[in-house]
């Protein structure tokens, strides 16, 4: 599709800042751009998948629930101050998830009518630090794409509709707490952290979600919505690059409501340059200093479920790293929880023997700049007995070298896993995002993203080692257990 003369020229300024990366060994490579209202954005063509997909995310989930937005946004919210030094808000908890609910109402009717319109299957999600927005289409992606920035770059806060959306938000949050591993978790979260707001359901309470007003839901849209807060990744089977630059530009003017505050074209490219550095910009998030103990040892409560649930939750101490760092902790993590506890390890053979977990067993680490935590899952009928030999396993294991055979082996599934990531326009988008959110994509280089299975294989016996003992520490450990209502604790 040629693009036409009017544009060319601002499109070959833009394309002076439009940096290229390419990864031999993998034969992958992406484009970086920012765009004219200051938004960054990756394309990453995948010749020969008919499947185009398209991510909005914002920095932005249920732990900022306190913060101190830039100056230059004006606030329909008086703020509260904070020992005299800086204008800090604080709103409910589960606003970010009930804004990324309310963002697909618009004064003319539900956006998921027009993604149904041009074949488009939309989704939305809210987690403890992003909000993303996305789409995959075979077909009209421009029109989709257009459709999902009017999603989000525009707002329409009712009255009337925000009070039918607690309606459906606080039944939501009912059949969650219902659910016997939902409230195992957060029960596992409540344990382990006294102070953190990720301690609290990402949905918020009952309580706390009837306190939400049309004022603090603008608030907090036009505090994070700013596309230096943001990023877009589009992936699929393109081949003008310059187009897509063009065309999410165009969109970008047609759509933008002009709520936003900020106007980031009239800032300096150095100024844009060090928003999308910062990645915060002047956004103050104020998080609590969390103690380094766990809160409570233990919690057990009953529901009505057929079997009992176990979770054990180490909480984590060596938060605060970024950039490789960050990459490197996790993937030495992964990789030790993989030694202990995946299907092909002697902790799970013996435990899947003995009845006491079955196929359902797994755990999973989960890792930010302020918190994290890995967590240790089953259903089994002997909860009790089941923690004590989980116990028993790791104190057994810290006097137990691992095979360099058995690390080796992990090491080739992680890069195999890696690898396949970049099979689907969705995963891609995905890691991209939170590669960027976690400062691990340094433009113009920007091979991190590729760096991956080149970490993994140098990692050595002795990293997992010292990892084992840094982060399974039984100090900082915690249990939350749920049994049938007509049953005892065995």
């Amino acid at each position: 599709m040629s693009i036409e003369g009017s544009t060319l020229h601002a499109l070959r300024s833009m394309l002076f800042h439009m940096h290229k990366v390419t990864n031999r060994r993998l034969r992958e490579q992406y484009f970086f751009t920012i765009l004219d209202c200051g938004l960054p954005l990756f394309i990453i063509p995948k010749r020969e998948i008919n499947e185009k997909v398209a991510l909005i995310a914002v920095r932005y989930g249920s732990i900022d629930n306190e913060f101190c937005s830039p100056a230059c946004v004006p606030s329909a919210v008086p703020p509260k101050r904070d020992g005299g030094k800086s204008d800090f808000i604080r709103v409910p908890e589960g606003i970010a998830h009930f804004l990324e609910h309310s963002q697909f109402k618009k004064a003319s009717g539900d956006m998921m009518g027009k993604f149904a319109k041009y074949g488009a299957s939309p989704n939305a999600s809210t987690g403890y630090q992003t909000t993303s927005y996305h789409f995959s289409s075979t077909e009209h992606f421009y029109e989709n794409l257009g459709s999902l920035i009017e999603t989000v770059f525009t707002s329409y806060f009712n009255d009337a509709t925000i009070e039918r959306e607690k309606l459906i938000i606080e039944q939501e949050l009912r059949m969650y707490d219902d659910m016997p591993s939902v409230r195992g978790f957060q029960n596992l979260m409540k344990n382990l952290y006294s102070l953190h707001p990720v301690r609290i359901s990402i949905g918020g309470t009952v309580e706390s979600v009837r306190t939400i007003t049309k004022e603090l839901l603008d608030k907090c849209y036009r505090t994070f919505y700013q596309p230096f807060n943001m990023v877009a990744v589009v992936c699929g089977d393109f081949v003008e690059v310059p187009e897509i630059i063009e065309r999410v530009n165009r969109e970008m003017r047609e759509k933008q409501s002009g709520v936003s505050p900020i106007d980031s074209r009239s800032l300096s490219r150095q100024s844009r340059d060090s928003l999308q550095a910062s990645g915060t910009g002047e956004i103050i998030r104020k998080i609590p200093d969390e103690p380094k103990d766990i809160k409570e040892i233990s919690i057990r409560e009953k529901m009505p479920t057929s079997t009992s649930l176990l979770l054990i939750g180490y909480k984590e101490t060596l938060t605060g790293s970024t950039g490789m760092t960050f990459l490197k902790q996790n993937i030495i993590t992964e990789i030790l929880l993989e030694l202990l506890f995946s299907k092909s390890s002697r902790a799970f053979s013996k435990l899947y023997e003995e009845k006491l977990i079955d196929d359902r067993f797994g755990c999973s680490y989960y890792l930010t700049k302020t918190f994290g935590f890995t967590v240790i899952s089953a259903e089994t009928e002997y909860p009790d007995i089941l923690y004590e030999r989980i116990k028993k396993e790791l104190n057994k294991t810290q006097k137990v070298v691992f095979s360099k055979k058995d690390m080796e082996r992990q090491k080739r599934k992680m890069i195999g896993k890696f690898t396949w990531v970049f099979n689907s326009p969705m995963a891609i988008a995905s890691m991209f995002a939170g590669y960027y959110f976690n400062d691990l994509l340094r433009i113009p280089d920007g091979e991190e993203v590729f760096s991956a299975p080149e970490i993994i294989r140098k990692i050595t016996l002795d990293d997992i080692e010292k990892r084992r003992c840094s982060h399974l520490d039984e100090r900082y450990h915690s249990l939350s257990v749920i049994v049938p209502t007509n049953q005892g604790i065995r």
